[in-house]
């Protein structure tokens, strides 16, 4: 019985062997190279973008998501490029799509700023267009120059923070900081991380908010501050 068992075994063996020999001739025969060793380099992701938040912004990308061309013209249109290249800042980028976004069946979608915040409808002579109750009709905007200048001042502004927020002094916990926006009632950014493994960066998310965002990309580096990125532009507002 022992006999019999250790020829299993030796069989069992010769055949593991064998089948070995065969693999690495099938590959030769067929042109291909036993796997090497290969030695990973390992990498980590730099946030510095060794540039201002002025030089990031007007920066071309070709992805529409990381684009910043309407709030570059936005930021020209109200004179605050001085603002962009300030130290000590945490800039708030809203991307192109925060400004100008389709739906698919070609409308201006409601939630971008051109959407949400309507213009009045002119006719050809370049008055307003009045409904039934002579009430002006309102359109998407077109460009920044359909807006008072003060508006969209004032919306930028809301954008950029005193002092420098990061993934560094940031917690679970809301920290409000100040923004430089002039309107008393809405100058206030509430920052913080949330407490899970994706770690994402929330803009005003505290109870009764008219709108909490995520940002896209967080903790860019700029040489003047912080930069967060996001797909919608902040608003600040209680329900």
């Amino acid at each position: 019985m022992m006999d019999k068992l250790k020829i299993q075994n030796s069989l069992s063996r010769y055949l593991a062997i064998a089948t070995l020999v065969l693999s690495v001739s099938a590959c030769t025969f067929m042109g291909l190279d036993l796997q090497e060793d290969h030695k990973h380099k390992v990498t980590i992701l730099e946030p510095d973008i060794h540039m201002t938040a002025w030089e990031f912004i007007n920066k071309p990308l070709e992805d529409t998501l990381r684009s910043f061309e309407l709030i570059r013209d936005a930021v020209v249109y109200a004179g605050l490029e001085e603002e962009y290249s300030k130290p000590g800042r945490t800039f708030l980028v809203f991307n192109n799509q925060s400004v100008l976004r389709y739906d698919s069946n070609g409308a201006v979608n409601s939630g971008c700023y051109f959407g949400r915040e309507g213009v009045p409808e002119l006719d050809e002579n370049g008055d307003p267009v009045l409904d039934s109750l002579g009430q002006p009709i309102t359109c998407p905007g077109r460009n920044w120059e359909d807006y008072p200048v003060e508006q969209i001042r004032n919306l930028l502004l809301y954008h950029i923070v005193e002092g420098e927020y990061s993934y560094h002094n940031l917690g679970p916990d809301n920290t409000i900081a100040q923004s430089l926006s002039p309107v008393d009632t809405a100058n206030k950014v509430h920052l913080r991380i949330e407490n899970d493994r994706n770690a994402k960066l929330r803009v005003n998310d505290f109870h009764g908010t008219i709108q909490s965002s995520i940002a896209r990309t967080a903790n860019l580096k700029a040489t003047n501050g912080f930069i967060h990125v996001f797909d919608t532009y902040q608003r600040y507002g209680v329900q």
